[in-house]
């Protein structure tokens, strides 16, 4: 938070005459800031520069091909996960939670499940726990290896132009105030 601090001083120092004369850059840098604080708040990295969202399609859980573009319009809330990982299922409740704000947020959540070949076992897990958001079968590992997927859980925040706005590694209660702040905060930028 120091560090913000300090930023925002010297920003506030260095463009007071050009600030004054345009109360338009004085919103941005705001804007700019609270958005940073939401990430930090929220313990999501951000990347250095802005990057593309690599592209795939994937079969979701009854055949149907979906790709990250048919998205595109919508922040999108990309969790790789399995059954297989505790911490995964922990987290599934607050993803479906998130998802039935969506409409509110701009928000798309999606699901890439990366257990290999074994389809029924996620069908029986998504059917327990009521999932209704898209879940994807990534089972060759193509999809998590582009995303250069490390452990699991591992989520991505994508924006409404198809560019990665941040990652998050290990489980998150995703329906929180601060999350959903931030995701106010991103949809409102489109």
């Amino acid at each position: 938070m120091q560090s913000l601090k300090f930023i925002r001083n010297q920003i506030n120092l260095s463009l007071r005459p050009f600030i004054l004369a345009s109360g338009g850059l004085l919103f941005w840098v705001a804007v700019v800031a609270h958005s940073n604080e939401l990430f930090e708040v929220n313990n999501i990295t951000q990347p250095k520069q802005s990057v593309e969202a690599p592209p795939f399609s994937l079969a979701d859980l009854s055949g149907e091909i979906n790709r990250l573009q048919d998205y595109q319009g919508k922040v999108v809330l990309l969790n790789f996960w399995a059954t297989f990982c505790g911490p995964c299922r922990e987290e599934m409740p607050s993803l479906e939670r998130l998802w039935a704000q969506r409409d509110e947020l701009n928000l798309a959540v999606i699901g890439i499940n990366v257990n290999r070949d074994n389809l029924d076992q996620v069908k029986s897990f998504v059917a327990e726990d009521n999932l209704s958001f898209p879940i994807l079968m990534d089972t060759d590992g193509s999809v998590r290896n582009l995303y250069e997927v490390t452990g699991l859980p591992y989520s991505y925040l994508i924006d409404v132009d198809g560019k990665i706005l941040g990652r998050y590694i290990g489980a998150k209660e995703w329906d929180s105030e601060a999350v959903r702040a931030l995701l106010r905060q991103i949809s409102s930028h489109k």
